[in-house]
């Protein structure tokens, strides 16, 4: 039996240099109300923190099952790490930066569950735009395998079906992240949740947003993302699960939608979806003209590991891998030093 088997809902965080963000993160998760339900099993994985992140839950947060990487093995890998470990029903993915505001949401999603079959992850992400107000992401994906998100007012919210969730907050059942294999490390970071959804509906099931079971994503745009991931693993994408003319056709595609959906104007208004990855200060026109630079020489990037792992891409179209089984053991903390310490 795994460690946690009798509890109904194991809570899976990855991190790495984001002690603060999580400590908010593991503040909200123990606070939830879950009524006559058992508390939820919690399982942090992290992946080389240098800046306290381990001292910090080990003193503060003692009940949290805390699993180490000397290194950054990406977040998709650390998931599978947990998933090893996990004994709940159903895993509740988080990011550290997730906000986990309603004492209710946990029992707002394993209601929903039960009552729901088809569903196979719900969830929902909580954004702030650039005046202030708190909407819901809904995401879909565009032709080319990009994704595009709609805003809604989460109140109005109920039961509706999305393309993915985004890992930070995505609460899913375990027998199907068993069946589809967990999340493909391959990703490292950025678009492993988009490829998890898409398998998700692949297999039958639904992906859902629902206002009721929403957390707010605090990101912090002073940490930049990664254009060439962001761009890398979207062509990954497309080749693995699209049909092979979408896939050839989606660096043009790419660059031309990017054109015209409307970014100039998001990164002008301070939309977070387009600023956090952006150059953070300056006058606008400098600003489109870097994120144009950088966004074209992470194109090239983009286009050339995914020509060097075509074959490996072009398998993973066929082979049902079991991602959770081929994850490599994460040691368990028991309170010494940091695997590697000297």
């Amino acid at each position: 039996m795994r460690p946690g088997a009798r509890q109904t809902v194991s809570v899976i965080v990855p991190t790495r240099d984001r002690r603060e963000a999580l400590r908010r993160c593991l503040a909200g998760v123990m606070a939830l109300d879950c009524g006559d339900a058992p508390a939820p099993e919690v399982i942090v994985v992290d992946n080389g923190s240098t800046d306290g992140t381990i001292d910090m839950i080990r003193r503060e947060f003692p009940t949290v099952v805390l699993l180490r990487n000397d290194r950054n093995l990406g977040a998709a890998q650390a998931r599978n790490q947990a998933l090893r470990h996990a004994g709940g029903r159903y895993a509740w993915f988080l990011d550290s930066d997730s906000v986990v505001a309603d004492p209710a949401c946990l029992s707002a999603m394993r209601a929903l569950m039960e009552d729901h079959p088809d569903i196979g992850a719900l969830g929902g992400e909580l954004t702030r735009d650039a005046s202030g107000r708190t909407l819901l992401k809904v995401d879909r994906f565009r032709f080319d395998g990009a994704v595009t998100s709609e805003a809604r007012d989460p109140a109005t919210v109920r039961l509706l079906d999305c393309d993915y969730l985004a890992t930070c907050n995505c609460f899913a059942r375990r027998d199907l992240l068993e069946r589809i294999g967990g999340f493909d490390p391959d990703y490292f970071f950025l678009g492993e949740d988009a490829d998890l959804g898409f398998r998700t509906r692949r297999a039958g099931l639904r992906t859902v947003c629902d206002g009721r079971t929403a957390v707010l994503h605090d990101v912090d745009l002073s940490a930049r993302r990664s254009l060439y991931l962001k761009a890398r693993n979207t062509m990954r994408f497309a080749i693995k699960n699209l049909p092979v003319a979408n896939a050839v056709l989606h660096p043009a595609a790419t660059i031309a939608l990017n054109a015209t959906a409307g970014v100039p104007g998001r990164l002008r208004s301070g939309d977070p979806a387009a600023g956090k990855y952006a150059p953070g200060q300056g006058p606008f026109p400098l600003r489109l003209a870097a994120m144009a630079g950088r966004y074209a020489v992470s194109l090239a990037g983009a286009v050339a590991w995914n020509l060097w792992h075509l074959p490996d891409t072009l398998e993973a179209r066929v082979a049902r891998r079991n991602h959770i089984a081929d994850a490599p053991e994460a040691v368990r903390d028991e309170g010494g030093s940091p695997p590697g310490a000297v």
